[in-house]
């Protein structure tokens, strides 16, 4: 008698494959969220880091934060390509304290493209003002900074900048986060985006609150990562941004923070409150 090798048939195979193609269709979803949840951990991660930066700085610094010295503040907007403006980013001016640059990158971003990082790029091989090209993910409330003593009265007196870290109510004025932009003087008057696109510092008229008011870390979820005055990092409801208190003058009695305005809608069903 003659065995004969038995092989699978061709609707065998195909209910197989058939098998196999819903059982990716369950489980992409899930992997997809994975994915997206481990970015945000890291993204987190690299907060923190920036935070003991800020700290270590803030010790060698006689207690006074990150100096900043805004440029040109009685004219236009800074040109976001000039090397004298990124030299003055948080990026350059820390990095006696961290060893790599990469740190400055949120691997949620995309630099120069949707949802993603602003990379301050002037030429194909890169960033300015930076080595390699650094691409930067992160922007920093420069109220939380100590300003200049040459700068002007008025609105950017230094009484209302937030000059060391550690102050009263700090767990509530962010520092450093999630942002399309490397800098930004975030005001109580800004409106987020309609369309919920990337803002830039030549949008007509400013505002530096749609820097950090974006998606980045997907799925509807509606927040972004952000570090405080007070050295903790945690999640933050895009909503939420109206309510911080980013300078002695902002006022978190706003009309987006009692609900006078309503958020555009994209933003539409984001939560509130994340805590």
């Amino acid at each position: 008698m003659i065995n004969k090798k038995k092989g699978f048939t061709l609707v065998e195979l195909l209910v197989v494959i058939a098998i196999i193609a819903l059982l990716l269709s369950i489980l992409m979803p899930s992997l997809t969220k994975v994915r997206r949840q481990a970015k945000s951990v890291v993204c987190l991660s690299n907060l923190k880091q920036w935070g003991v930066a800020f700290s270590m700085y803030t010790n060698d610094n006689n207690g006074k934060n990150y100096c900043y010295f805004p440029p040109n503040l009685n004219g236009p907007a800074p040109d976001p390509n000039w090397d004298d403006n990124l030299k003055r980013t948080a990026i350059a001016v820390l990095k006696p304290y961290y060893s790599d640059y990469r740190l400055a990158m949120c691997p949620a971003a995309i630099v120069n493209g949707p949802g993603g990082s602003y990379c301050m790029k002037t030429a194909p091989e890169g960033c300015r003002g930076l080595p390699g090209g650094v691409a930067i993910a992160y922007g920093e409330n420069l109220w939380a900074t100590s300003p200049s003593k040459d700068i002007p009265g008025g609105e950017l007196a230094p009484k209302n900048f937030w000059n060391t870290m550690g102050v009263k109510g700090s767990e509530n004025i962010p520092k450093f986060m999630d942002a399309a932009n490397p800098y930004m003087f975030p005001s109580s008057e800004d409106r987020p985006a309609k369309d919920g696109k990337i803002a830039t510092i030549f949008d007509s008229p400013p505002a530096p609150l749609r820097y950090p008011c974006l998606d980045r870390h997907g799925g509807g979820a509606g927040y972004i990562n952000v570090l405080f005055l007070d050295g903790t990092a945690r999640k933050v409801g895009l909503k939420q941004l109206w309510k911080f208190k980013w300078s002695g003058i902002f006022d978190t009695q706003n009309d987006y923070a009692t609900g006078k305005h309503a958020f555009p809608g994209w933003m539409r069903n984001f939560k509130s409150n994340l805590n």
